[in-house]
Parts: structure tokens; sequence; C-alpha cells
């Protein structure tokens, strides 16, 4: 019988905390600044590797002869 109790009662937790999160709403805001982080952060993190060909590539282009 408490089995059954303690089941109840954890459902129920469960249901409470699936009602929060769709309470929540995702506001334009907060969907475009979830894209930028999600498109620089490889560019921020690959740069560096790279950073020497995109410096040659620029050197190269600027020189004129």
């Amino acid at each position: 019988m408490n089995l059954l109790k303690t089941a109840n009662v954890s459902m129920s937790a469960a249901n409470l905390n699936l009602d929060a999160i769709q309470r929540q709403k995702m506001t334009p805001e907060s969907l475009r600044a979830a894209i930028t982080i999600l498109v620089t952060t490889p560019i921020i993190l690959i740069y560096p590797f790279f950073q020497k060909h995109f410096t040659q590539g620029i050197m190269l282009g600027s020189i004129k002869g």
C-alpha cells in the first residue's frame, strides 16, 4: 500500500514539473539569443586553429605588384 502512495506522490510531482515547463514561453528575443550563441560558438572555437591561414590570405591579397 505504501508503494502505491509513493508512486502516486511522485507522479503528482512529475505532473507539476511538466506543467511548470509548459507554462514557460519562449520569447523571440530568447530564441534569437540561443541561435546566436549556437552559430558563433563553433566559429570562436575554430578560428584560433586556422588564424595563420586567414592572415596569410589577407596579406597575399593586400600585396600589389
